[in-house]
């Protein structure tokens, strides 16, 4: 009953609260107050890496700009990073602009974890580089 496929949700979003102020939690996933949308916690434990891996993928129809705030914990040197990379899409025609992002973050010591973002057509990956490996907490904010 009520049951509804992602691709749906990016067209007619399962919760619409019209920018009014209003709370929801939509499937368990995020929850939004207003404009303002925050997705569940997620922990991923990321491997050494010297190419750019994707840690997650977000489509630009859903917001094409958003914050992924995280925590980064090497258990070897027990060095700890908190930050945030605030991610800018391009136009999804690709007809101007291009994709910008700032990691601003604190660490206890040196991680060697190096984060970045790429967007091919709709589709933003957040990614990394790590020396070390360890856990990765993050979630994702939005206006939308």
């Amino acid at each position: 009953m009520f049951e509804r496929s992602d691709a749906d949700d990016a067209s007619y979003p399962r919760i619409d609260l019209n920018n009014k102020d209003a709370f929801g939690l939509d499937k368990g996933q995020r929850y939004k107050f207003g404009s303002y949308a925050r997705e569940v916690g997620k922990t991923v434990s990321l491997t050494t890496q010297v190419s750019a891996t994707t840690i997650f993928t977000m489509t630009s129809t859903r917001s094409p700009v958003f914050s992924v705030r995280y925590s980064f914990y090497d258990p070897v040197s027990n060095a700890l990073r908190m930050g945030v990379l605030n991610v800018v899409g391009q136009d999804t025609d690709d007809s101007s602009g291009t994709l910008v992002y700032t990691d601003e973050y604190s660490e206890n010591a040196v991680t060697g974890l190096v984060m970045s973002a790429e967007q091919s057509g709709t589709t933003i990956s957040v990614k990394y580089t790590a020396t070390d490996a360890g856990t990765f907490k993050y979630t994702v904010e939005y206006l939308g």
